[in-house]
């Protein structure tokens, strides 16, 4: 632009030197025009940015991270002038990461024209986004005069993590420390809050006998709350070396999203804690409150830097059956606790390996189960616990 403004300058040196050689009518005429075109595209590109816009088709998406979606602007020009061209300036996904990035589109409309502007994107990492229209630009024929006017569509981009699956449930909900809290439950209280029917696959240590034999089928015991089987989910983001953190990150959320659709499955009761990473504790016992935990696991920003595991693991643990832990950084403390807690209660590591390489030392001989997760995502998930129960 600044080469066309100099150019025009040079134009109106080369009239004006016309007009003083040749002292006719039409040096003159030619002079007034050149001297007169800035005044007119000024005002007429004034009235022009006036009566353009540039808007999202909608204000919302929803969409599950990984996966493409159409993100479409509508532009209109209401003037009986063309736009030739007009500039948006856009916060828009990055074609590699889907992430916010600024960017410049350029577009020509003819008189009272519109134009749909769709873009086929797609975001690798899940939470919560806003793309923009920040700016329109309009310019004049010559593109010796621009205005700028602030322009502000919002469009709102929530992209959900993966609903992975823990394949060989029946490992972890059959455990020995399962069946010996909930067989202890039954020793220690004679009365139960009431019975239902049994469930095939279901351990038979509870079934109400008497009750059995009196209707014909196998009828259950159920305790109150604090004695049925329970599980505890803790989230370390830890300080990772991965070179993606945000994809790191996503693994430690999606992994505690699988354990949990899990335990639920089982009709098991889950508490998740982030500690002071989110500050957040999430408990659930039923599908709605594991769809309130999916959508805040959707946007939760985890801040690594402010976390202290050990000290969560020291002051979280206690009275459950099962005991996940998913870490990003398998630290010697992480070990000395998962083993030492091992002793009374079954206890599963989840390690968000995404470099792939080799753990450092051999963890054979300790007594909980590793799940080596050396990428993101399903396939990942269930050759880390296939391994691991080989």
């Amino acid at each position: 632009m600044a080469r066309n403004r100099i150019l025009y300058g040079l134009a109106v040196l080369a009239c004006l030197a016309f007009s003083m050689a040749y002292k006719e009518n039409i040096s003159a005429v030619i002079l007034a025009a050149v001297l007169i075109y800035p005044i007119l595209a000024a005002l007429t590109t004034f009235i022009l940015s006036k009566l353009v816009k540039a808007e999202f088709s909608k204000s919302d998406i929803l969409a599950e991270k990984g996966t493409h979606f159409e993100l479409v602007i509508n532009v209109k020009n209401g003037f009986i002038l063309p736009c030739v061209p007009m500039e948006l300036v856009c916060d828009l996904p990055d074609e590699d990461t889907g992430l916010a990035a600024e960017k410049k589109i350029f577009v020509t409309l003819p008189p009272f024209g519109k134009a749909r502007l769709a873009m086929n994107c797609m975001n690798r990492y899940r939470g919560k986004y806003s793309f923009l229209v920040k700016k329109i630009s309009v310019f004049d024929p010559l593109r010796i005069i621009r205005i700028t006017k602030k322009e502000k569509s919002v469009l709102n981009a929530v992209f959900v993590p993966r609903r992975l699956n823990v394949p060989d449930v029946s490992c972890f909900c059959e455990s020995e420390n399962f069946i010996a809290k909930r067989q202890s439950a039954a020793d220690n209280k004679e009365d139960f809050s009431h019975v239902r029917d049994y469930i095939p696959g279901e351990s038979v240590q509870l079934v109400h006998w008497k009750l059995t034999a009196k209707q014909g089928d196998l009828m259950l015991k159920q305790f109150d709350s604090v004695f049925d089987r329970k599980a505890l989910i803790l989230c370390d983001f830890g300080c990772s070396r991965e070179r993606d953190p945000l994809l790191c990150a996503d693994t430690v959320i999606e992994t505690a999203i699988a354990f949990a659709k899990m335990f639920l499955d089982e009709n098991i009761l889950t508490d998740v804690d982030f500690g002071q990473t989110a500050e957040l504790s999430c408990r659930i016992s039923n599908h709605a409150e594991y769809e309130n935990f999916f959508e805040l696991m959707s946007v939760i920003s985890p801040k690594s830097e402010t976390s202290d595991f050990c000290s969560l693991l020291d002051k979280n643990v206690g009275g459950e059956s099962v005991l996940v832990i998913v870490t990003a950084s398998l630290t010697d403390d992480i070990i000395l606790r998962a083993n030492k807690l091992a002793a009374e209660e079954s206890v599963f590591v989840a390690y968000i390996n995404l470099s792939g390489k080799s753990l450092e030392s051999s963890l054979e001989n300790e007594r909980f189960m590793l799940f080596n997760i050396r990428g993101a995502g399903q396939d990942y998930l269930t050759e880390a616990v296939h391994e691991a129960l080989e």
